[in-house]
Protein backbone atom coordinates (compact mmCIF):
# COMPACT_ATOMS: atom_id res chain seq x y z
CA UNK A 1 0.00 0.00 0.00
CA UNK A 2 1.57 3.15 -1.31
CA UNK A 3 1.93 6.30 1.88
CA UNK A 4 0.95 9.78 1.36
CA UNK A 5 3.87 10.50 -0.05
CA UNK A 6 3.41 8.34 -2.79
CA UNK A 7 -0.44 9.19 -3.43
CA UNK A 8 0.47 12.83 -3.88
CA UNK A 9 2.41 11.95 -7.10
CA UNK A 10 1.43 13.65 -10.10
CA UNK A 11 1.69 11.01 -12.99
CA UNK A 12 1.99 14.14 -15.46
CA UNK A 13 4.44 16.92 -15.56
CA UNK A 14 4.01 20.17 -17.52
CA UNK A 15 7.09 21.32 -18.86
CA UNK A 16 8.43 24.27 -16.26
CA UNK A 17 10.25 27.17 -16.51
CA UNK A 18 14.01 27.86 -16.27
CA UNK A 19 12.90 29.67 -12.94
CA UNK A 20 10.64 27.17 -11.36
CA UNK A 21 12.96 23.31 -12.65
CA UNK A 22 15.19 23.72 -9.80
CA UNK A 23 12.87 24.17 -7.19
CA UNK A 24 10.68 21.35 -8.58
CA UNK A 25 13.72 19.12 -8.73
CA UNK A 26 14.83 20.01 -5.06
CA UNK A 27 10.95 18.97 -4.07
CA UNK A 28 11.28 15.59 -6.26
CA UNK A 29 14.62 15.01 -4.79
CA UNK A 30 13.56 15.97 -0.70
CA UNK A 31 10.35 13.69 -1.17
CA UNK A 32 11.75 10.90 -2.85
CA UNK A 33 14.52 11.00 0.34
CA UNK A 34 11.37 11.09 3.31
CA UNK A 35 10.07 8.33 1.14
CA UNK A 36 13.27 5.93 0.26
CA UNK A 37 12.47 3.72 3.80
CA UNK A 38 8.79 3.68 3.89
CA UNK A 39 7.80 3.97 0.68
CA UNK A 40 10.50 2.83 -2.05
CA UNK A 41 8.00 2.61 -5.13
CA UNK A 42 7.13 6.01 -4.68
CA UNK A 43 10.56 6.91 -4.11
CA UNK A 44 11.27 5.21 -7.86
CA UNK A 45 8.73 7.42 -9.03
CA UNK A 46 9.99 10.31 -7.64
CA UNK A 47 13.58 10.07 -9.05
CA UNK A 48 12.01 8.97 -12.29
CA UNK A 49 9.76 12.43 -12.42
CA UNK A 50 12.68 14.19 -11.37
CA UNK A 51 14.83 12.75 -14.50
CA UNK A 52 12.39 13.07 -17.04
CA UNK A 53 12.34 16.70 -16.17
CA UNK A 54 15.89 16.69 -16.48
CA UNK A 55 15.30 15.40 -20.04
CA UNK A 56 13.13 17.44 -21.11
CA UNK A 57 14.92 20.39 -20.13
CA UNK A 58 18.29 19.65 -21.96
CA UNK A 59 15.82 18.31 -25.41
CA UNK A 60 14.41 22.13 -24.81
CA UNK A 61 17.81 23.35 -24.97
CA UNK A 62 19.15 21.16 -27.81
CA UNK A 63 16.62 22.24 -30.11
CA UNK A 64 17.01 26.38 -29.09
CA UNK A 65 20.45 25.80 -29.72
CA UNK A 66 19.74 24.12 -33.25
CA UNK A 67 16.93 26.98 -34.29
CA UNK A 68 18.88 29.40 -32.67
CA UNK A 69 22.08 27.85 -34.69
CA UNK A 70 19.73 27.92 -38.58
CA UNK A 71 18.55 31.41 -37.82
CA UNK A 72 21.88 32.89 -37.45
CA UNK A 73 22.35 32.81 -41.39
CA UNK A 74 21.94 36.65 -43.38
CA UNK A 75 18.67 35.79 -46.25
CA UNK A 76 20.04 36.46 -49.65
CA UNK A 77 18.93 39.82 -49.80
CA UNK A 78 20.77 40.95 -46.57
CA UNK A 79 23.52 39.67 -47.60
CA UNK A 80 23.62 41.40 -50.95
CA UNK A 81 22.90 44.54 -49.45
CA UNK A 82 25.83 43.98 -47.52
CA UNK A 83 28.57 42.59 -49.73
CA UNK A 84 27.46 45.70 -52.15
CA UNK A 85 28.02 48.31 -49.82
CA UNK A 86 31.67 46.73 -48.69
CA UNK A 87 32.61 46.45 -52.67
CA UNK A 88 31.66 50.51 -52.90
CA UNK A 89 32.76 51.27 -50.03
CA UNK A 90 36.55 49.21 -50.08
CA UNK A 91 38.17 52.80 -49.42
CA UNK A 92 36.29 54.22 -46.65
CA UNK A 93 36.61 52.96 -42.98
CA UNK A 94 33.71 49.76 -42.41
CA UNK A 95 33.23 49.12 -38.74
CA UNK A 96 30.80 46.51 -37.89
CA UNK A 97 28.44 48.71 -36.06
CA UNK A 98 27.68 50.47 -39.55
CA UNK A 99 27.21 46.87 -41.65
CA UNK A 100 24.88 45.88 -38.66
CA UNK A 101 22.94 49.01 -39.52
CA UNK A 102 22.40 48.11 -42.74
CA UNK A 103 20.50 45.05 -42.71
CA UNK A 104 18.51 46.17 -38.84
CA UNK A 105 20.92 43.47 -36.95
CA UNK A 106 22.79 43.83 -33.54
CA UNK A 107 26.52 43.98 -33.64
CA UNK A 108 26.80 40.31 -31.79
CA UNK A 109 23.92 38.73 -34.32
CA UNK A 110 25.44 40.03 -37.44
CA UNK A 111 28.66 39.07 -36.64
CA UNK A 112 27.50 35.70 -35.96
CA UNK A 113 25.38 35.64 -38.93
CA UNK A 114 27.79 36.87 -41.22
CA UNK A 115 30.25 34.18 -40.39
CA UNK A 116 27.89 31.73 -40.88
CA UNK A 117 26.90 32.90 -44.31
CA UNK A 118 30.43 33.24 -45.81
CA UNK A 119 32.80 31.48 -43.34
CA UNK A 120 34.78 34.26 -42.61
CA UNK A 121 34.34 37.21 -40.04
CA UNK A 122 33.20 40.61 -41.49
CA UNK A 123 36.77 42.12 -40.84
CA UNK A 124 38.54 38.85 -42.64
CA UNK A 125 35.88 39.10 -45.48
CA UNK A 126 36.90 42.93 -45.63
CA UNK A 127 40.30 42.43 -45.74
CA UNK A 128 39.90 39.45 -48.59
CA UNK A 129 38.11 42.02 -50.72
CA UNK A 130 40.71 45.35 -50.22
CA UNK A 131 43.50 42.52 -51.13
CA UNK A 132 41.11 41.26 -54.36
CA UNK A 133 40.60 45.34 -55.39
CA UNK A 134 44.50 45.71 -54.68
CA UNK A 135 45.24 43.27 -57.28
CA UNK A 136 43.28 44.72 -59.88
CA UNK A 137 44.86 48.27 -59.21
CA UNK A 138 48.07 46.47 -59.52
CA UNK A 139 47.37 44.88 -63.08
CA UNK A 140 45.14 47.65 -64.64
CA UNK A 141 47.10 50.74 -64.15
CA UNK A 142 50.39 52.13 -63.08
CA UNK A 143 49.60 53.45 -60.02
CA UNK A 144 52.51 52.83 -57.07
CA UNK A 145 51.49 50.59 -54.01
CA UNK A 146 51.09 53.47 -51.56
CA UNK A 147 48.48 55.32 -53.80
CA UNK A 148 46.82 51.50 -54.27
CA UNK A 149 47.13 50.58 -50.61
CA UNK A 150 45.02 54.03 -49.52
CA UNK A 151 42.04 53.71 -52.80
CA UNK A 152 41.97 50.38 -51.17
CA UNK A 153 41.32 51.24 -47.77
CA UNK A 154 44.46 49.89 -45.95
CA UNK A 155 46.12 52.25 -43.54
CA UNK A 156 49.61 52.69 -46.18
CA UNK A 157 51.38 50.79 -47.86
CA UNK A 158 53.21 48.71 -44.96
CA UNK A 159 49.65 47.93 -43.90
CA UNK A 160 48.68 46.42 -47.46
CA UNK A 161 52.42 44.98 -47.47
CA UNK A 162 51.67 42.98 -44.36
CA UNK A 163 47.78 41.73 -45.36
CA UNK A 164 49.11 41.10 -49.41
CA UNK A 165 51.80 38.53 -47.73
CA UNK A 166 49.30 36.63 -45.48
CA UNK A 167 47.19 36.38 -47.86
CA UNK A 168 48.82 35.35 -51.42
CA UNK A 169 52.37 34.26 -50.04
CA UNK A 170 54.36 36.97 -51.57
CA UNK A 171 55.45 40.50 -51.47
CA UNK A 172 52.93 43.30 -53.49
CA UNK A 173 55.90 44.62 -55.51
CA UNK A 174 56.90 40.87 -56.07
CA UNK A 175 53.59 39.47 -57.56
CA UNK A 176 52.66 42.92 -59.23
CA UNK A 177 55.91 41.92 -61.42
CA UNK A 178 55.55 38.39 -62.19
CA UNK A 179 51.63 38.77 -63.03
CA UNK A 180 52.55 41.99 -65.33
CA UNK A 181 54.97 40.35 -67.11
CA UNK A 182 52.87 37.55 -67.89
CA UNK A 183 50.81 40.06 -69.06
CA UNK A 184 52.98 41.28 -71.66
CA UNK A 185 53.88 38.05 -72.39
CA UNK A 186 50.70 36.67 -73.52
CA UNK A 187 49.98 40.22 -75.90
CA UNK A 188 53.17 39.93 -77.77
CA UNK A 189 52.43 35.89 -78.23
CA UNK A 190 48.91 36.78 -79.30
CA UNK A 191 50.10 39.39 -81.56
CA UNK A 192 52.63 37.41 -83.02
CA UNK A 193 50.46 34.16 -83.11
CA UNK A 194 46.64 35.40 -83.70
CA UNK A 195 44.16 32.97 -83.36
CA UNK A 196 47.01 29.99 -82.04
CA UNK A 197 48.27 32.41 -79.24
CA UNK A 198 46.58 30.91 -76.48
CA UNK A 199 47.75 27.36 -77.26
CA UNK A 200 51.17 28.77 -77.64
CA UNK A 201 51.02 30.11 -74.17
CA UNK A 202 49.46 27.36 -72.44
CA UNK A 203 52.51 24.87 -74.75
CA UNK A 204 55.06 27.60 -72.98
CA UNK A 205 53.43 27.46 -69.65
CA UNK A 206 53.63 23.42 -69.51
CA UNK A 207 57.59 23.60 -69.88
CA UNK A 208 57.88 26.29 -67.61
Amino acid sequence: MSSAVGRNIPMRCAQPTKTVLPALLAKLIAEAADALDCDKESTRDLLRQAVMLLQQDVNRGQSAAADSSAQSTLVPWKAKRVTDYINANLDQPLPLGELAELVRLSNSYFSRAFKRTFEKSPHAFIMCRRVERARQQMLTSREPLSQIAVACGFADQAHLARIFRREMGSAPSQWRRINQDDGITVKVVRANFGEKADSRVGQAASFA
